[in-house]
Order: structure tokens, then C-alpha cells, then sequence
């Protein structure tokens, strides 16, 4: 079966309009916030002009110390995530609580099968960039896998997105790359156009601030985007049922 990149869409978007009273304060909360508290308070820095070396020691020493936070607010992005999809996905339709209750349960292996995928997909982009993509076609519905099905073995999740996605790992990497692109031109015009209103209007780190929050913000609404089409093409592709206009939680 061929994925209809035209209806994943569509469906993506009839999911977010339909169920935007629970999605976008669930992600916003524990998502959008952590992320923004990091970018914020934890800001890595480098000087303007360093050499390869200098930047992958910045990169390491950055991660060292802030290794805590940084797992903290990877954990309630899982949490988000498995909240939504554990909510939309799951054929027992569970209330917003039941969901967060499965959720909290699930993250764990929520967040380990997000490090596996990164790194399978990491070595692909580094060797010439398109086994990267391919890989991440193939690996992107694992957590939807997860929350559907009920299972919490990462490595299942990952061979079943593969048998999912066989033959459309294109499609499904072009949609997904699209977005993301889309989304961080946005937001990058976005927070340019409004860091240079808050520096008129508030100085210098007025205007950091506000650009810092605008991008963060464009890069959750991103992030929740492309959950909600992974959904979608799951739907699709394991011959779910199409989305609906509200889930009645």
C-alpha cells in the first residue's frame, strides 16, 4: 500500500483542529515549557570563530554539566508524546487520564526507543545524509507502534515501524523533512521579526529572550506536527481508522 502523503496531512491537521483542547495544553505543558526553561536557562554558547575541536569540546562540556536537565525535559517530551498518542491511538479510546496514567508508564521506553532511533538515524545522516532519511522513513512509527499496540520493547517498536513503512519510507521521510523545514524557517522569520520589536521596545536581552521563545515555540508546534502525521500514516498504512473530528475526553 502506498502512503497518501495528501491524506496524512489532511488527517494530521483533522487531529490537531479536533483535538486541540487536549493536545495543545498537554504539549504545551510538558513539552513547549521544559524546552523553553532549557533554552533560557541552560543557553550553550560558543565563541564566534572556534575550530572543530574547540566545538565538539564545548558540545561534551555542555552535556556534562547539564546532563540531569537535559534528561529531565527529554523525559516530559516522552511524556507528552506518549500522552497524545497514547490518547488518540490506543483502540480503547482512554480518557485524558487513563492515557496520562498509561503514559507515565510508557515513557521510559518511550524516551529509550527516541535514543535508539537518533542514533541509528545520526549514523545514517553522517554517512552522506540519505541513509539517514531512508532510516528515518522506516524507524519514525515506532512510537506510534508502541501507544497502539501496547507494547513497551523498544526494539520491537523498531521492526515493527520497518514492516509498517515497507515501501514508502520515501514518502513518509519526505512529509516528516518537509515540516520540519518548513517549521524552523518559520520560526527562525518569526523570531527575527519579533527579537527585533522586543529590542526596540526592550533593549538587547529583551530581544534575545523573545527570539529564544518564539523558535521554541515554533520548533514544539513542529514537534507536534510531525507526531500527529507519524499518526496518521500509521493509521493509514496498518489500516486504522481515519481521524476523527473529536475523541469526546
Amino acid at each position: 500500500m502506498k502512503l497518501s502523503i495528501e491524506r496524512a496531512w489532511s488527517d494530521a491537521i483533522a487531529l490537531l483542529r479536533g483535538h486541540a483542547e487536549f493536545l495543545l495544553p498537554v504539549y504545551g505543558l510538558f513539552a513547549l515549557v521544559p524546552a523553553v526553561a532549557i533554552a533560557l536557562l541552560l543557553p550553550m554558547e560558543a565563541a564566534p570563530s572556534v575550530t572543530p575541536q574547540q566545538l565538539l569540546e564545548a558540545f561534551q562540556n555542555y552535556f556534562a554539566t547539564n546532563l540531569h536537565w537535559l534528561l529531565l525535559s527529554g523525559l516530559l517530551t516522552a511524556f507528552a508524546a506518549a500522552t497524545v498518542l497514547v490518547t488518540l491511538a490506543d483502540p480503547a479510546r482512554p480518557t485524558v487520564g487513563q492515557a496520562m496514567g498509561r503514559a507515565l508508564a510508557l515513557t521510559p521506553a518511550f524516551y529509550v526507543l527516541t535514543i535508539i532511533a537518533n542514533i541509528v538515524i545520526g549514523m545514517g545522516l553522517f554517512l552522506l545524509i540519505v541513509p539517514g532519511l531512508y532510516l528515518l522513513g522506516r524507524l519514525t512509527l515506532g512510537h506510534v507502534h508502541m501507544a497502539a499496540e501496547r507494547r513497551m520493547n523498544p526494539l520491537w517498536a523498531l521492526g515493527a515501524s520497518w514492516n509498517t513503512s515497507r515501501g514508502n519510507g520515501w514518502r513518509i521521510a519526505f512529509l516528516i523533512v518537509l515540516i520540519f523545514v518548513v517549521g524552523l524557517i518559520a520560526g527562525m522569520a518569526a523570531g527575527a521579526v519579533l527579537g527585533v520589536i522586543g529590542g526596540l521596545l526592550g533593549g538587547a536581552e529583551t530581544a534575545r529572550t523573545v527570539n529564544i521563545v518564539t523558535t521554541t515555540v515554533f520548533s514544539t508546534i513542529t514537534g507536534l506536527l510531525i507526531l500527529l502525521v507519524q499518526l496518521a500514516a500509521y493509521r493509514q498504512l496498518a489500516g486504522a481508522p481515519a481521524a476523527e473530528a473529536s475523541n469526546g475526553t
